[in-house]
């Protein structure tokens, strides 16, 4: 795998763990630190996905593009999944079910990236280059 494919793996990982801490402070109640991993999560994941959009998506559509539209639409359900939690840790309504659920489809939505976009990027041409989001 290429430099940039290690480092948008270890931004999953880095995603994951805020994920982790939030699913932590949802089980503690503790709601003032959960809106601080929630505003963190947020701007990294949507910086995360623009950077895909951007740069990879376009470039991998003409290799798969039925794989790389699954993999826009799947941005657009994270998306609208991000807000309705985040709606709900504002009201302090959510549930660790809830936290769960979406744990689960960013997990699903990473290893699918894993396995067939970041591989593909180790092909790319060496001119692609991560954001310093990714860089982190």
């Amino acid at each position: 795998m290429t430099m940039l494919g290690g480092r948008l793996i270890q931004e999953h990982q880095a995603l994951d763990t805020l994920f982790e801490e939030i699913a932590n402070r949802v089980h503690c109640g503790d709601t003032a630190a959960l809106d601080e991993s929630w505003t963190a999560l947020e701007a990294r994941l949507l910086a995360h996905f623009d950077y895909e959009e951007s740069h990879l998506l376009p470039r991998f559509e003409s290799i798969d593009p039925a794989e790389a539209l699954r993999i826009r639409e799947e941005h657009k359900l994270v998306r609208r999944a991000l807000q309705e939690t985040g709606v709900a840790i504002e009201l302090h309504t959510v549930r660790e079910q809830n936290v769960e659920e979406f744990l689960t489809l960013l997990r699903a939505h990473a290893a699918r990236e894993e396995k067939l976009l970041y591989p593909w990027s180790s092909t790319a041409d060496a001119a692609m280059r991560a954001p310093s989001t990714v860089e982190r």
